[in-house]
């Protein structure tokens, strides 16, 4: 199996729901990707087909291979005048790597607690895929060798029918060889589809059951229809003809959805069925609207007031399919096809690193965009084009004076911690979010991503609180630079006394919440006698809680405050 293909297996599964881990258990996560790439086996032909070259195999010897030959022969039987076609039959050497074998041997070692493999060959990997010589016989029955197979831990025999319902699959070892395999049966989709025009139909498949014997079915897809295999990914599958039938395909429940140009034109489950080709049939009305619908969109982004283009941005589209990544250009711009007008759409967009001492913008910022006709437009426009206006960071320089710029790290106390407040509308200071806070000669360097009236927050401690002067961004400033002045307030210490029905708290642990959301707590211990002494008290009162209790607000605007939890219960 390809690592393309394991990948998309792994997308199989979680789109499934999980499905089923085949007594594999944590061992799944130490199975690295080291198979080669299978060739397509021949549909409905009998050329040979020639062995890749063999991938290295010095890690083999970790569970005692068995290097001597090792003849193999067995029968592909027929089933209703159905057989194998002789050119088709191949067989996968897997191998177990080093560092699986190691794991394995420290779970026997562990006394093989827990989940494990019920044989060490469900770790190998197939390595490569080789041709096995084959002929069929008067009464339809193929005959696989006699063939020598070379050293392995596990052997994978494939081989394709005659039709498009029968496979023939199995895993073996040197100590399990078949006699003789019998065909699978597997299921078609049938796909009936009107495609308006010159639009472009694709499906996406997702299951919606556990499959059993899901690693079979995956190694059957992997060769016989890796392009069905990978529309249960984040591949959709592109369809050509009105009526297209799909298979193999697993017999099981599987959604299927209708894509024309890019939106979603019908969503139907099937219960696929073991010997039947299903059919689905999909609305032509809706095909027509989808296509409808379907637009392109250009995006150009540039500086705002100047208009000056910003390449190298990169810009992630998060839609129904998945996502997709395009990079902006010289112009600013990036092009996205088969976007959905009638809704908004969302965005990502990661700007460049640039070689500033302050960064010009944001790591990262959403982005929606409407791409609903406006007055301007027609609404059979093929392209939707959109400017996007972006402003630079703007900086608050603050000067810290004395304040300490970084945490002192002493165990349990991060403080201090600045935060950025911008004034809401009403008037009231309320946190928001900065990309960054860089300590500078003078202080910090605080980032404000959006327009207005800011000011900086120092919490020396839950009980320690400084503000800053105000600046409003939305008045144009030098580099987009704004000073501002962080000047410690004179504090007061005060002695906290607390009791429970006059007896004092002694060696009680005491958290002090955070002066602002999302700040953390800190917690302070009481002595003998129930005390503790704040430094530096500049708020009127703070929040504690102390184990057994609510949270109390305390006055600390004195010298003294006590605290009798009898009296505050």
């Amino acid at each position: 199996m390809s690592t393309a293909g394991l990948r998309s297996w792994v997308r199989w599964w979680a789109m499934g729901g999980g499905a089923v881990l085949l007594a594999l258990g944590w061992w799944m996560w130490h199975r690295a990707s080291v198979e080669g790439a299978a060739p397509a086996l021949v549909p409905r032909s009998a050329q040979s087909i020639a062995s890749p070259t063999p991938a290295p195999s010095e890690q083999v010897a970790a569970l005692g291979l068995d290097h001597g030959e090792a003849l193999f022969q067995t029968l592909l039987l027929p089933d209703g005048g159905i057989g194998a076609i002789q050119g088709s039959v191949r067989v996968g050497i897997a191998k177990v790597s080093s560092e699986d074998a190691a794991s394995y041997r420290e779970w026997l070692d562990s006394g093989a607690e827990g989940a494990g493999p019920a044989d060490p060959s469900e770790l190998a990997t197939v390595e490569q895929w080789i041709a096995v010589p084959a002929h069929r016989r008067p009464d339809g029955t193929v005959e696989v060798g006699p063939f020598n197979l070379p050293a392995a831990h596990r052997y994978d025999l494939l081989a394709q029918a005659e039709d498009d319902l029968h496979v023939y699959a199995a895993s073996f070892t040197r100590a399990s060889m078949p006699a003789s395999i019998g065909p699978r049966l597997a299921a078609g989709l049938r796909i009936h589809h009107s495609v308006p025009n010159s639009g472009r139909a694709q499906l996406v498949l997702r299951r919606s059951a556990e499959l059993p014997n899901a690693e079979t079915w995956q190694a059957v897809m992997q060769q016989l229809a890796p392009d069905v295999l990978a529309a249960f990914g984040d591949e959709p599958l592109t369809l050509g003809a009105t009526v297209q039938s799909l298979a193999p395909l697993p017999p099981s429940p599987i959604e299927v959805l209708l894509l024309i140009d890019g939106i979603e034109a019908g969503r139907r489950t099937v219960a696929l069925q073991a010997g039947v080709i299903s059919d689905l049939r999909f609305d032509p009305v809706a095909q027509g609207v989808a296509q409808a619908v379907s637009v392109n969109l250009q995006l150009r982004f540039v500086v705002r007031d100047t208009g000056v283009a910003i390449a190298d941005i990169r810009v992630t589209h998060h839609g129904d399919q998945g996502e997709q990544q395009r990079v902006s250009d010289q112009t600013g711009g990036v092009h996205f096809s088969n976007l959905d007008r009638q809704r908004p759409h969302n965005f990502t967009l990661r700007f460049p690193v640039d070689e500033n001492e302050l960064p010009t913008w944001p790591e990262e910022m959403p982005l929606e965009v409407s791409l609903e006709a406006r007055s301007d437009e027609s609404t059979d426009q093929p392209v939707v084009e959109r400017r996007i206006d972006l402003s630079p960071l703007h900086w608050l320089l603050v000067r810290t004076g004395t304040l300490p710029k970084e945490s002192r790290r002493q165990v349990g106390n991060p403080y201090p911690i600045f935060l950025l407040q911008r004034q809401a509308a009403d008037g009231t200071w309320q946190d928001t979010a900065s990309d960054h806070f860089m300590p500078v000669s003078e202080g910090l360097a605080v980032s404000c991503a959006e327009r207005g009236r800011y000011r900086v927050m120092g919490a020396v401690s839950p009980w320690t609180v400084h503000l800053s002067t105000t600046a409003d961004t939305r008045i144009a400033a030098q580099d987009h630079k704004y000073r501002v002045d962080l000047t410690p307030q004179l504090g007061h210490s005060v002695d906290l006394v607390l009791q429970r029905d006059g007896v004092p708290l002694a060696s009680t642990p005491v958290q002090f919440q955070g002066p602002a959301r999302g700040l953390p707590p800190r917690t302070l211990t009481t002595d003998s006698r129930g005390r503790l002494r704040l430094d530096d008290v500049t708020r009127e009162e703070v929040v504690v809680e102390i184990p057994g209790s609510d949270e109390i607000r305390v006055d600390v605007s004195g010298t003294v405050a006590a605290v009798d939890l009898a009296g505050n219960e």
